[in-house]
């Protein structure tokens, strides 16, 4: 009977099976034996065609960041106290050392 912990065999969490192994060889073979193609193109292009062809293939080779959650808190959106409790004297002083 299963018990659970118990592996029954199988590829090891994150090991590539032949197939893959055997594309992503291949896909290697075909880009290491054309980066002088690939930098003469890459040359000749212009500015902006550079530019996109240059950041997506930097995605590849550069780790995307994950977005940041920014979580604020606002405790009292009303007037402080001492701000409501202003006299009409203290405004006009306040309003004179503006001036």
């Amino acid at each position: 009977m299963f018990k659970q912990g118990n592996k029954l065999g199988g590829r090891k969490k994150g090991s590539l099976n032949k197939i893959q192994a055997k594309v992503k060889e291949n896909m290697t073979l075909i880009v290491e034996g054309n980066v002088e193609e690939f930098q003469r193109r890459l040359n000749a292009l212009s500015d902006n065609d550079f530019v996109k062809a240059y950041l997506s293939c930097a995605k590849y080779v550069i780790p995307t960041l994950k977005s940041q959650e920014v979580k604020m808190e606002v405790r009292d959106e009303s007037a402080p106290t001492w701000l409501i409790e202003l006299s009409e004297e203290d405004e006009d002083r306040i309003e004179e050392s503006l001036k």
